[in-house]
């Protein structure tokens, strides 16, 4: 069994994710909600730092600059060396944002840091070990931790599984996508987690003050149908009767907002 980064053998994921970042693409909807809810938590303090788990090429940090117009200081961190690299050129001339390939398993780099956010959107979902990287998330010193995952009422441990047919970086016949006991060889996790399981991780790591789940309902189904057109991904997120899908799977996302 081997799982596959999506990103890391596809290079037109990478082309979408720096034109995001670059302005060569519209932002994505998660993105300008995230960028919204940072600015509320400090609108009365302004935010001095954050950290930013799963930075891609830095495009959240393009919809946070929208909202926030002092300057602050960003560390981003992704697993693809690609996305890092390309977030360096499309971010060089902001001395304030720093980028840096690494796991969210081992961040141990950032542990004498004081952040006043720390977040992780769209990352727990496609984890092996979703407990692990929280119980990271959580060790780190911040006044907030802010999460983008999907939740619902019972956990649900969704694999898609590659194959030729479908991913033109895969080098598995249809008919062998499957080990014994039905084993993918090569797939993406879209797990679903119930709030209670996380909250859980969440206590037992490190008691907050305060944990809140937020739908995020706030995107605009019209932009996500012109993204998913313009960018031309097979597996884009696409709008059924108002709701967000990927493949036939709903994607009911929640913001994890955590104060310490």
């Amino acid at each position: 069994m081997k799982k596959m980064s999506e990103y890391k053998k596809r290079p037109d994921y990478l082309k979408v994710f720096s034109n995001r970042a670059s302005g060569g693409l519209p932002e994505m909807e998660s993105s300008k909600a995230v960028a919204k809810i940072i600015k509320n938590l400090f609108r009365k303090n302004k935010i001095n730092n954050l950290l930013d788990i799963g930075c891609g090429c830095g495009h959240y940090l393009r919809s946070i600059k929208k909202e926030i117009k002092y300057k602050f200081s960003y560390t981003g961190l992704d697993s693809q060396k690609d996305f890092i690299n390309e977030a360096k050129n499309i971010w060089k001339k902001n001395l304030n944002a720093k980028f840096y390939a690494g796991s969210i398993y081992n961040l141990s780099k950032f542990k004498k840091m004081k952040y006043d956010l720390v977040m992780c959107n769209n990352v727990i979902l496609h984890l092996d070990d979703a407990k692990k990287a929280i119980n990271q998330l959580c060790k780190l010193k911040k006044k907030y931790l802010v999460i983008r995952t999907l939740l619902g009422p019972d956990t649900m441990i969704i694999k898609k599984v590659y194959n030729k047919s479908n991913w033109a970086y895969s080098n598995i016949p249809v008919h062998r996508q499957l080990g014994k006991n039905n084993v993918p060889i090569e797939y993406m996790n879209s797990n679903i987690f119930q709030s209670e399981y996380i909250k859980k991780i969440i206590l037992s790591a490190k008691k907050p003050k305060k944990i809140e789940f937020l739908r995020d309902n706030q995107f605009k189904a019209s932009n996500i149908t012109k993204s998913q057109r313009k960018e031309g991904l097979r597996d884009a997120t696409y709008i059924l009767d108002g709701k967000q899908v990927f493949s036939n799977i709903i994607l009911d996302y929640y913001f994890i907002i955590v104060e310490y």
